[in-house]
């Protein structure tokens, strides 16, 4: 009969163990791998937007400069 409540202490006790640290533990791993991996590609896809938008020609955005750029006069 001790047999039997001695392994029931310790199969609670591995339980607790289990279920209490290495649960959580691997649940927390898994949330910042997951975090990570979408930061990463939050990242490369913000990166390639950027470098899509430098490769475009800016001539649009010059012209419209030039066209509304009004000489200076000097007041005497």
């Amino acid at each position: 009969m001790p047999e039997i409540i001695y392994e029931f202490i310790i199969a609670y006790i591995i339980y607790k163990i289990v279920f209490g640290f290495f649960v959580p533990l691997y649940r927390t791993g898994k949330m910042m791998q997951d975090s990570m991996t979408r930061m990463q590609k939050d990242m490369a896809r913000a990166q390639e937007q950027f470098h899509q938008e430098q490769q475009q020609p800016s001539t649009a955005k010059a012209n419209k400069i030039d066209d509304d750029y009004i000489d200076y006069e000097e007041v005497k």
